[in-house]
């Protein structure tokens, strides 16, 4: 029983680090994200990878080189992820996606209105296809 509770919880974390590190690359892309969002994004992703793979694991993040810096991240969540994962991912994506469009619902002639936009679509196709990745 506890190995599947821990086994539940690091796929949690796995994939809520990699939809915290999805979020702030795209929102800091479309430039809609206030400096408070980022930083907050990127504590709550780099705490979700440390407490998933632990600090032994974190050391086996590659030092920089030309890759690029999500790459990294995902060579350390590999061995971490799972179904739960997949799930997380997935669902965190829709819900960024459909934030975004509900707040451009709600104020459509905002000035990032195109930004959120592009954050809706991205999500959403991202989420997509990690359904159809989860899957096979």
């Amino acid at each position: 029983m506890r190995e599947g509770v821990r086994h539940a919880l690091v796929g949690l974390l796995s994939g809520s680090g990699a939809v915290a590190f999805v979020a702030l690359f795209v929102l800091c892309r479309t430039g809609v994200a206030p400096p408070w969002l980022a930083f907050a994004l990127l504590g709550g992703g780099i705490a979700a990878v440390l407490v998933a793979v632990g600090v032994e694991g974190a050391a086996t993040i590659p030092q920089p080189d030309d890759r690029w810096w999500l790459a990294r991240v995902e060579a350390v969540l590999e061995d971490a992820w799972n179904g739960y994962a997949d799930a997380a991912l997935f669902g965190g994506l829709v819900a960024l996606g459909v934030v975004a469009l509900a707040i451009l619902a709600a104020d459509p002639a905002a000035d990032e209105a195109l930004g959120l936009l592009v954050v809706a679509f991205l999500s959403l196709n991202g989420a997509f296809f990690a359904f159809v990745a989860a899957r096979y």
